[in-house]
């Protein structure tokens, strides 16, 4: 115990032994190693910390074990309670352990769990005051970071043979680590590979990752004909599963999309695998009943579907923004089979689909109309059933913890559904003069949604307009989506008074032709294949949007209630 240094000791001097209570405090995280399954228990770091071992710790772990500490307070009243003096001790020690790890971080497996973890859970935490912590909502510079050392600390997916000899290998005792490891390479790789965009990247790009992909798959299909496993297992393993499917869907879609026909076929096939794994999912997880907790097969099984109807409606995306360019190419007569975009070509979305539903069926390029008669209205219904599945999760409860889902895999993509639901809604509105069929049930979903997520962000002695003040991006996503719904219902409010739809528009500083609305080259990648145009080039997260503004003026006591935003 003496080698602690400065930092943890200050914790002892608040009268509580530390790392005597740690083992009280597994319970609440049991979400964050759901999703992080190799994140180090209390109880290990503990363990390290007070080795006589000096290689077994370093500034890396004294930080995970001080970041866990203080999420453990932040979920759990009756510790919060017992000890209310100790969180800001943790806060203190966190901010000092997350300045020095920032600039020097230590080539250390614990580095990569640090990054993870703030990167899904915590992204402004080492933010030094509310008024920067706005700006660092990006989880790039952690996912930056923990891909840079895992490659120095080689645990990136390689093709090793003896490393698949033994995650091949059901019965071997090395089995769950080499599993759990196979998952974290995969989600480091993923997150880096996506940061930039996927629109943007190459076929040869997409075909490597896709090949650093293969042997793993592989061998998770190979295990799973031989044995039962926990609902957490199968989870992770059909998750990666789904990013397998959307790889593959956007290299055939990017390899075809001058052929129409072709592009349809793509799309139709991603579907019906989406459908499949569903299928094949929900058929593990029942085999599974007895090979884990009922929460976690209750989580997992909508989880999975959130994930395939988000996997198809991006491919749907990826469908129309390809066909409305080819379109536009025909007519201008530079189809030349270029299978880059160009960011100008993009921004006639819009235009093209008026101009398909418009025009005479031997017009050129009316294989658009043909692709919104097949996937128009399918689109919509897949964003909604995402949205419900995502509900579905919210339900469940894990030892007594609420559902906790990381920001990354989870609350971004359930804020960009909401976003392009929206956005679809204008497109609708554009093009059809009416909203979409389902709209009445996106109202419901958009502010249960948002408290859902609020209440992430929300603790016993913290509410959710406080969180949002102090830069937590769950508190900030929730804003924005009930910002979202008062456009929606500001729309539909106006459409019902029998406003004109190009009147209505105008209300939201939107132009007649929508030729501002466009697909973002430059969004991060859950957001930059998405169907429908984007309102405006900016990123939701872009602070002139007056999304988030964490100003002195808010009233931060009492509940978090819908904004009135303006427009986007």
């Amino acid at each position: 115990m003496l080698r602690l240094d400065a930092k943890l000791l200050t914790l002892h001097r608040t009268g509580v032994n530390l790392f005597r209570i740690s083992s009280a405090m597994i319970w609440p995280l049991v979400w964050h190693r759901f999703f992080l399954p190799k994140t180090p228990t209390l109880v290990n770091l503990r363990n390290r910390l007070i080795s006589e071992e000096v290689s077994s710790t370093n500034p890396a772990t004294s930080l995970l074990f001080a970041l866990l500490c203080l999420i453990s307070f932040d979920i759990a009243e009756p510790l919060a309670k017992r000890y209310p003096h100790l969180k800001q001790s943790l806060q203190l020690a966190v901010s000092s352990y997350g300045q020095e790890f920032i600039f020097s971080p230590p080539t250390h497996p614990d580095s990569v769990a640090v990054c993870l973890f703030l990167a899904e859970y915590r992204p402004t935490l080492l933010a030094t005051s509310q008024f920067v912590a706005h700006k660092a909502v990006s989880p790039e510079v952690y996912v930056n970071l923990a891909y840079r050392i895992a490659e120095r600390l080689t645990i990136l997916p390689t093709r090793d043979a003896s490393f698949f000899d033994e995650l091949m290998n059901p019965h071997n005792v090395e089995f769950e680590q080499c599993f759990i490891d196979s998952v974290q390479e995969l989600k480091i790789l993923f997150l880096d590979f996506g940061l930039d965009g996927f629109l943007s990247k190459t076929l040869p790009a997409m075909r490597g990752i896709l090949g650093h992909m293969q042997p793993h798959i592989d061998a998770y299909q190979h295990v799973l004909q031989y044995c039962e496993y926990s609902p957490k297992v199968i989870f992770h393993i059909q998750w990666n599963m789904s990013f397998y499917v959307l790889l593959e869907g956007l290299i055939h879609a990017k390899q075809c999309w001058s052929n129409p026909e072709s592009l349809f076929l793509v799309v139709e096939e991603v579907e019906r695998k989406c459908q499949e794994q569903i299928k094949i999912s929900n058929s593990l997880l029942l085999n599974a009943t007895g090979q884990g907790r009922r929460e976690d097969l209750s989580v997992a099984r909508s989880l999975l579907e959130m994930k395939f109807h988000w996997v198809f409606a991006g491919i749907c995306g990826l469908g129309l923004l390809y066909t409305s360019v080819l379109r536009t190419r025909l007519i201008e007569g530079k189809n030349d089979g270029d299978p880059d975009i160009q960011s100008k070509e993009s921004l006639q979305i819009v235009d093209q689909v008026a101009g398909s539903v418009n025009s005479p069926p031997d017009a050129p390029g009316q294989y658009l109309s043909a692709f919104l008669r097949r996937f128009g209205e399918v689109y919509p219904q897949q964003l909604v059933r995402v949205l419900e599945s995502f509900l579905e999760c919210a339900e469940v409860q894990n030892d007594g913890i609420a559902f906790n889902a990381p920001l990354q895999q989870v609350v971004y993509g359930i804020v960009f559904v909401c976003k392009n639901i929206v956005e679809n809604n204008f497109v609708q509105v554009r093009v059809f003069g009416r909203l979409a069929r389902n709209h009445e049930r996106q109202l419901e979903l958009f502010p249960k949604c948002a408290r859902c997520i609020g209440q992430m962000a929300a603790s016993p002695w913290k509410s959710t307009k406080s969180a949002f003040a102090s830069g937590c991006v769950y508190a900030a996503s929730s804003k924005i989506i009930y910002g979202l719904h008062n456009i929606l219902e500001r729309l539909r409010t106006e459409l019902s008074k029998g406003t004109k739809s190009n009147e209505a528009l105008d209300l939201f500083n939107i132009p007649p032709d929508l030729s501002s609305i466009g697909v973002d080259f430059n969004m991060p990648f859950w957001d930059a294949w998405n169907l429908w145009p984007h309102v405006g080039s900016s990123s939701p997260f872009d602070t002139s949007l007056d999304l988030f503004d964490w100003g002195t003026e808010l009233n931060y006591d009492g509940d978090f209630e819908p904004m009135n935003i303006s427009g986007m």
